[in-house]
């Protein structure tokens, strides 16, 4: 959450005016969509920042059939696509699902059979590449298929309500936490979540078919991948209010989801984020730890031109 350096609005409303001319002027183009909804996070415009990037990650889904080819595909995206859309028909009724499911799976084990997709030692190792890469019956059946771009219509429960609802757990001690962040420039917090928002959230990342960014051997749901639940936004305006020593003169600056598979069973690895105040959030359910999770934090902080993973 945050920024590095403070945000002078009379700069971003002008970037923000010459953001709105370029969407204008170059329809195609979508980097100026993604800037323009990251300004109005930094101008604290939350409502209008999620509105646009709802905006962007449609128009990216509605794109991706004509981009297929230039898209990444790896067995465990279409593995987690095709046991997400399981889910989903079970409990909603999705049409078509059955063959979409047995195509993905078919397709992963295609794609890890053939072998091409070795450009570099993660590709290799991942059997993650380009599309394009791929022979040409795998190419007509993945775009067949949606991969990419297939959202599921289902009638899950309405989310918008979460805009206005308090997400935080009324039993922790923001004293405390503050003084604690002050002091150690770290700060734990257990339980964050109310019990409804924590199982709300845990639905999300469960049916959310946002899941579109490719890391190594783990999926990210990022903004521009439509990863947008209302309780984000209800979370950061709580935050600044419940801890504003903390909070104060930072902006939410972005967000995102995880998934972690078996082939990324030692997580994300070393890195830092560029923030003045940085928040990990764990939601999976004690019960389905297996082993490991959790976040080594160290304390010296890394040069600030620095790379994520320098």
């Amino acid at each position: 959450l945050g920024a590095v350096r403070g945000d002078e609005s009379g700069m971003l409303e002008q970037a923000l005016e010459g953001y709105e001319r370029c969407i204008a002027e170059i329809d195609v183009d979508l980097g100026p969509m993604r800037m323009k909804a990251e300004t109005l996070l930094r101008l604290h415009r939350y409502q209008d920042a999620m509105l646009a990037f709802n905006q962007l990650a449609d128009r990216r889904i509605a794109a991706a059939p004509s981009e297929i080819d230039q898209a990444e595909v790896a067995p465990f995206r279409l593995r987690h696509d095709a046991d997400q859309l399981e889910v989903l028909d079970s409990r909603y009724g999705v049409d078509g699902a059955k063959e979409r499911i047995a195509t993905w799976r078919e397709l992963a084990v295609s794609i890890e059979s053939a072998g091409v997709c070795a450009s570099d030692a993660v590709s290799r190792r991942l059997h993650r590449c380009r599309v394009a890469e791929l022979a040409q019956p795998i190419q007509d059946s993945l775009a067949a298929s949606g991969y990419n771009s297939f959202k599921p219509s289902v009638r899950s429960p309405r989310i918008d309500s979460w805009q206005h609802l308090d997400p935080i757990s009324p039993h922790t001690d923001w004293k405390s936490i503050s003084q604690q962040y002050l002091t150690d420039r770290v700060a734990i917090v257990d339980d964050i979540f109310s019990s409804e928002a924590l199982q709300e959230l845990q639905r999300f990342g469960r049916e959310a078919a946002v899941f579109r960014t490719m890391r190594a051997g783990f999926l990210g749901g990022f903004p521009a991948d439509g990863a947008n639940h209302p309780i984000i936004l209800s979370l950061a305006n709580r935050l600044e209010e419940l801890a504003p020593d903390i909070f104060r003169g930072h902006s939410l600056g972005l967000w995102w989801f995880f998934k972690y598979t078996d082939e990324a069973p030692s997580g994300i690895g070393i890195h830092a984020d560029p923030a003045a105040v940085n928040i990990n959030i764990w939601l999976t359910p004690d019960e389905a730890r297996i082993v490991g999770g959790g976040l080594d934090i160290f304390s010296k902080a890394p040069p600030e031109q620095a790379g994520v993973s320098s």
